[in-house]
């Protein structure tokens, strides 16, 4: 009872938020959260703690160093600059933690780059976006710098331009720059499709040559070519000197955090005054474009990571707002920058807005001037007024507010200082923003969710975030939630309703205390209290704390040391290095006798990592100096309010699984009608079961044979699940679903149509096109068809998908060097594929049907191509197929091609087949079963092996052998069960088709929900159906009309099928369906009655079916 209890609760908590998300509807309420060591921690845990009510459905943890660094699968963040801890692993088990919680909650969460100390040099700031134009902002150099600007240095934050001095920043490691860095092959071709971009789009804006700037990164000396003094560059360099890319490794952070997106924040002000085109002061309006094509670049190399790493994260970006108002600018802002980078290469844009990895434009329309000279428009001046005139610039750069969110700021403005012309966000704006402005977008978010109103007129950050919620949101619960309190100083006392335990670290002089939650649960009440207690001591003002890092080799010379040099003789695995000519290499995938120099393009074989040299390794140690800043003594009290739920609770008991057929425990007998709770036991013996009654209870029923058979037939013929699902224990599995209501994976994936594919097929996707997904890049292939070694056919199944396994694997053998040579002829630019709607057939399955796999601990596998076991496989192939060549003394490609042996094999059982099937049809009985057993020899060789396209290296030879004996299959169905679908993704579930080949009787996956008939798979029931007439019925001819009719466009719900007219499809049925009437009905109706009776004229016909597939049982069991 209590255990059913708890059950019930469990699911509707879980599934409470899962369907909140899908009734979002796409729609966005987003919050901001900024992270740092004091409160950060806490903030996140009560964040974690009310997830499932807080009225908002994407959460922004803010923020990581744009100079950060983070390599794969290191767990740790200390080189993010998230300021969460400072030490240990930097937080990153507790935030992957809070990540996993707050999303499984149903609110996504993201992790943003930049913010404004991290945008923000403030020599050049204030030298060229603060001192030319005067004003207000001018007089911190009066106050700070005596007038003098030459007086504004690093020991007074070159005189506080970035942040006030009461944010008690220090130094130049508080700051940062967004990098270029050039050794990082994605920035390289990042910057290529820039340029390329500039060169057919850039002659229409008038848009000037590129100019990078790679030298500019933190530590760096750079020569300010205005006052010729030399000033060291503010951030850190570590990534540098580890070679990495801040942009790729934010990527790969996202997947080990497990993030639905992240977040980019630019706000380079100082760039795009410094680099700009035009006079100092703008007296005439100047130019940005070196801004834009910087922003243009990090965001394409975004794209490419995220490409490549992690297709399904999503990027949003914080916008300026008036980034995309096309005007004339007069530099201090970001004016136009959004807009620029969209008259260049619209494909960015449209990669944030539109499809599965649209995080959205978060327009900051906030910061707002009342001035008149700052006004957008005469008249147009209040906050609500101008939100709305610069969301309009977004609406009509875009022809659309897909993507667009109209973004607030709680309290006191951050700009401008005057506060006689800072626009509040009141009661009344806010309200007014709600119904002229927010209506038309289809999202909201603001900064930040622990801000204060700082006025009573401001409206409050809880307010603002449930009236969005209910507007963007509607009926969703979480609407009327609150956000967490932020944690503030109390000289309250505390009621002890918990005890609690103290831990202190004196490494960090922090003291947490934390209350566990005390929970009472009854049948239809649940009371949960919790107090969070939260006391920091402070031994000492401020103490600096050199710890170590890591320790690295480098030249004595400061160069990065060689790798060694490169051997052409020797095989080079994925991430293997080598070095030659002074640089050093890493191998993207296997490589044999690939000079690096040569083959290190892009989508090369080799990655240059940059220069190396030096006269011998020296060891250093790195320091990272963590800063610890406390003050007196405070207590901290959190109260996490008691809350009580009553929950109307199903009791239903479901015992663990007893394989008992006849009698309960008790000696009581089985009763069909009563509750299956009555013995607590299963009677799965096909004949009594536990099912939904009338009553939508379960029950004990009655089902014989017939009715068991019936579920497969309606399954094949009419596509209909099968019933009676139910599953093995309650424990494992979860509680019976009504079938009539069920939705499991496998099932859905099955018979769901799929909308998505059929929209694909008619307008990009035809079978005129030939467009193909290699390595994130697409191609348009159609040109090569024809001449394509391996044939038109081949080329044809990779038609519309990531080919990328398919293609690696089938060229195993290629020169990767012509390879790549070769498919650069046809490569697409992401603006092209754009403009043509490119996706992968499989992207519209995927989107709702298909999810990740995972392994036993619930963590997604990672089955990107290149992967270790995939590149040993290789190396196994390539050396195994070498040494037969080099037994046989012939070469590599004819060791992978048919011997003469095997020739003659095919010839011998194929003449034997003929000579059989001529004996059959005469009326001899031993040819029941030799005109299979020859056909099964000659078949397996011919069609296997010919539509793997290995039979011979002509590709008319591999087709028209393979086509001879079609048995258990038509090619067609062939070509995407097995060679597109199970040989690519073997044994992956919601991929392999394989997996659910007769699940009407067999059960593959331990996901599959359980049928009764399955504890029959092993024994005759398998052989009798699965073989038989799954064989021949299933796989050779309902599978291939269930390909061409069925609502689901794909081969068993895995493998779209490839893009086929109209007439092949009723070519290919109406072939099928004659070879089978005269495999079948011809041996049948050779025989008069009065020459054979029924059974032997059945016989005749159906004998070969059975003895046929009996051969294949033998040969699975024997490889099992």
């Amino acid at each position: 009872m209590i255990l059913s209890v708890v059950v019930a609760l469990a699911a509707t908590v879980i599934a409470a938020p899962i369907k909140e998300r899908a009734a979002a509807n796409g729609n966005v309420v987003g919050a901001y959260l900024l992270i740092d060591p004091k409160e950060g921690p806490a903030k996140l845990a009560q964040v974690v703690a009310q997830a499932s009510t807080i009225p908002v459905n994407r959460v922004t943890l803010s923020f990581v160093r744009p100079d950060m660094y983070y390599e794969p699968g290191s767990n740790t963040l200390v080189g993010s600059g998230f300021n969460y801890a400072d030490g240990g692993d930097y937080g990153f088990a507790d935030v992957k933690a809070a990540v996993s919680k707050i999303q499984a909650a149903g609110v996504d969460v993201y992790l943003s780059m930049g913010g404004w100390d991290y945008n923000c040099w403030p020599y050049t700031y204030l030298r060229y976006s603060v001192a030319p134009y005067g004003g207000a902002n001018a007089d911190i150099i009066k106050q700070y710098g005596n007038g003098n600007i030459d007086n504004c240095v690093e020991a007074n934050q070159w005189c506080y331009a970035c942040e006030p001095p009461s944010n008690g920043n220090s130094g130049a490691d508080s700051f940062a720059i967004f990098p270029e860095p050039a050794w990082s092959a994605n920035w390289v071709q990042a910057t290529k499709d820039i340029e390329a971009a500039i060169a057919t789009n850039g002659g229409a804006v008038s848009a000037p040559a590129v100019t990078w700037h790679p030298q500019i990164y933190g530590g760096q000396n750079w020569t300010d070519p205005v006052t010729k003094t030399v000033q060291k560059v503010v951030g850190r360099f570590d990534f540098a000197t580890k070679k990495r890319d801040p942009y790729t490794d934010l990527v790969y952070l996202a997947k080990d955090l497990g993030l639905a997106g992240i977040d980019l924040d630019y706000e380079e002000f100082w760039h795009a005054d410094t680099f700009k085109t035009g006079d100092a002061k703008c007296t005439n309006p100047c130019q940005l474009w070196q801004t834009v094509y910087k922003y243009s670049a990090i965001v394409r190399d975004f794209q490419l990571s995220i490409a490549a790493i992690y297709p399904t994260l999503k990027l949003s970006t914080a916008a300026a707002a008036v980034g995309a108002w096309n005007g004339d600018w007069w530099g201090g802002n970001m004016k136009g920058l959004w807009y620029g980078s969209y008259q260049i290469m619209p494909s960015l844009t449209q990669f944030m807005t539109q499809g599965i990895n649209a995080g959205g434009l978060n327009v900051m329309a906030y910061d707002i001037s009342t001035t008149a000279d700052e006004c957008p428009q005469p008249g147009v001046c209040s906050l609500s007024q101008q939100v709305d005139f610069y969301l309009g610039t977004y609406k009509t750069m875009l022809s659309s507010t897909a993507g667009v969110y109209v973004g607030y700021e709680v309290g006191t403005p951050a700009y401008p200082a005057d506060y006689t012309y800072m626009a509040n966000l009141t009661q009344s704006e806010f309200s007014t923003l709600q119904s002229n402005t927010q209506s038309q977008y289809p999202g909201g978010f603001y900064w930040e969710m622990y801000k204060g109103a700082d006025s009573a007129a401001n409206v409050d950050v809880n307010t603002l975030s449930q009236k969005l919620c209910t507007q963007l949101l509607p009926g969703q619960t979480r609407c009327q939630g609150n956000l967490p309190t932020a944690p503030v100083p109390a000289a309250t006392t505390t009621t002890a309703a918990v005890p609690a335990t103290t831990t202190t670290t004196a490494a960090v002089p922090k003291t947490t205390t934390t209350a566990a939650a005390v929970q009472t649960t009854t049948a239809a009440v649940q009371t949960t209290t919790a107090a969070v207690v939260q006391t920091t001591t402070a031994a000492v003002i401020q103490t600096t704390t050199a710890v170590v890092v890591k320790t690295t080799t480098t030249a004595a010379s400061g160069q990065t040391p060689c790798a060694a040099p490169y051997d052409s003789t020797k095989t080079y695995l994925k991430g293997d290095q080598a070095s030659e000519g002074g640089f050093n290499y890493v191998a993207n995938w296997y490589a044999l006798n690939n000079d690096p120099a040569a083959n290190s393009a892009p989508y090369s074989q080799w990655t240059n990592l940059g220069a190396c040299g030096g006269t011998g390794p020296v060891v250093t140690t790195t320091a990272a100096v963590v800063k610890t800043t406390t003050a007196a003594a405070t207590t901290t009290v959190v109260v996490v309010k008691t809350t009580t739920t009553a929950a109307v609770v199903k009791t239903t008991t479901t015992a663990a699984p007893v394989k008992t057929t006849t009698a309960a425990a008790g000696g009581n007998t089985i009763v069909v009608g009563q509750p299956c709770t009555t013995n607590g036991q299963w009677a799965c013996n096909n004949t009594v079961i536990c099912a939904y009654g009338s009553s939508s209870t379960l029950v004990w029923t009655s089902q014989g044979l017939d009715e068991v058979y019936g579920n497969i037939l309606r399954s094949f013929f009419l596509h209909q699940r099968p019933t009676n699902h139910l599953p093995e224990s309650s424990s494992s599995m979860g509680a019976a679903t009504d079938p009539a209501t069920a939705t499991d994976p496998f099932t859905h994936l099955l018979f769901a149509p799929k909308p998505r594919l059929a929209q694909l097929y008619a307008e990009v996707h035809t079978p005129s096109t030939l467009f193909v997904q290699i390595r994130g890049r697409w191609f348009d292939v159609a040109a090569f068809a024809k001449t394509h070694p391996g044939g038109e056919t081949a080329l044809r199944l990779a038609a519309g998908r990531d080919a990328t396994a398919m293609f690696e694997s089938a060229h195993v053998f290629a020169d990767k060097k012509k390879l790549d040579a070769l498919l650069r002829k046809f490569v697409l630019s992401d603006e092209e594929a754009q403009q043509r709607g490119l996706r992968t057939l499989e992207s519209a399955l995927s989107e709702s049907d298909r999810t990740d796999e995972k392994n036993e601990f619930g963590e997604n596998i990672d089955w990107t191509f290149g992967g270790p076991f995939q590149t040993e496989v290789n190396r196994r192939v390539v050396a195994y197929f070498d040494s037969e060549a080099k037994r046989k003394g012939i070469t590599r490609i004819q060791a992978t091609k048919a011997t003469p042996e095997k020739w003659a094999l095919i010839l011998v059982t194929g003449f034997l087949f003929i000579v059989s099937m001529c004996y059959l049809v005469r009326g001899n009985r031993w040819m029941v079963l030799m005109a299979p057993t020859m056909g099964w020899f000659c078949g397996v060789n011919c069609f296997h092996d010919g539509l793997h396209f290995a039979l011979s290296t002509s590709p008319f030879v591999n087709e028209f052998v393979g086509g001879l004996f079609p048995f258990f299959s038509s090619p067609l169905g062939w070509f995407h069960q097995h060679i597109i679908g199970h040989h690519v993704h073997t044994n992956m579930k919601y991929h392999d088709p394989d997996l659910v080949h007769g699940i009407e009787a067999r059960r593959e996956h331990k996901d599959h929900p359980f049928l009764p008939i399955y504890k029959h798979q092993s024994t005759f029931l398998s052989i009798g159906f699965h073989f038989v007439v799954g064989t021949w019925l299933g796989l050779g001819l309902l599978n291939d009309f269930k390909l061409i009719l069925s609502p689901t466009l794909s081969y068993n719900g895995f493998v779209p099928r490839i893009p086929m007219t109209t007439t092949a499809l009723i070519t290919h049925g109406v072939t099928r369906a004659i070879y089978y009437i005269g495999l079948f009905g011809w041996p049948y109706w050779t025989f008069t009655a009065a020459e054979k009776g029924f059974l032997e004229k059945f016989m005749f016909s159906m004998g070969p079916a059975i003895v046929f597939p009996s051969c294949l049982w033998s040969t699975r069991k024997s490889t099992i």
